[in-house]
């Protein structure tokens, strides 16, 4: 059963990708114990050898631009409201 994405809430769409992948599991697992499993024995995808590898980004990168726009907002926080950074916790 396939439900299609919507534009106006990440939870939901969050939801549908992750509850309705649920029944594809269960169809092979009922194949294989009623002895349908000549599909394992298939060829792959052709598609599987010419796609290009992606690798994981970079974490270092990514944190270091984090802890900088924290910082910087934070910065900006005590700045613009003139307060200790002790008052602001």
């Amino acid at each position: 059963m396939y439900r299609g994405t919507v534009l106006h809430s990440y939870s939901r769409n969050r939801d549908v990708g992750s509850f309705s992948c649920y029944a594809w599991p269960a169809d092979v697992c009922r194949d294989l114990l009623a002895g349908k499993n000549e599909y394992l024995d298939g060829a792959p995808s052709p598609s599987a050898s010419t796609e290009p590898i992606f690798h994981a980004r970079a974490i270092r990168p990514e944190m270091l631009r984090f802890a900088l726009t924290l910082g910087r907002n934070y910065l900006r926080d005590c700045i613009l409201r003139r307060r200790p950074a002790s008052q602001l916790e």
